[in-house]
């Protein structure tokens, strides 16, 4: 009989450290959900603007919100010259792809960018 009992105490234990590992993955790690995809970047004015964007959350569980969209200014060379980084203050659904209705202004592009590579750098789950 204690047997049984330390058995389904161990498989309780098991189960709550699998779901503390599983959510905290998905603390630290929420911009791993999301998938960028970025219709057009340009440069107006020498600044750096994106639109159409739209994100998809692949988490089966979570809300997201607050993206970071970060894109990398890259030389001639492909070397990064500097990361402009904007958040987006909107939550994406889990399993939903969320479509961005403006364009966003990054910032002042350096004189030697010859292209952008744009990506999620950070986001937080909702709870």
């Amino acid at each position: 009989m204690a047997d049984e009992k330390l058995g389904i105490k161990g498989t309780v234990i098991l189960v709550i450290v699998m779901g503390a590992c599983f959510l905290a993955y998905h603390r630290w790690f929420a911009s791993e959900d999301l998938t960028l995809t970025v219709v057009e970047t340009s440069q107006l004015a020498g600044e750096l603007t994106v639109a159409g964007i739209q994100i998809t959350n692949s988490s089966s569980m979570m809300d997201i919100k607050d993206p970071v969209i970060a894109c990398d200014a890259l030389g001639a060379s492909g070397t990064v010259i500097t990361t402009l980084k904007q958040p987006l203050y909107e939550i994406i659904p889990a399993k939903k792809t969320w479509s961005s209705p403006r364009v966003l202004v990054m910032g002042a592009v350096p004189d030697q960018a010859a292209t952008f590579k744009c990506r999620i750098s950070d986001a937080t789950p909702k709870w």
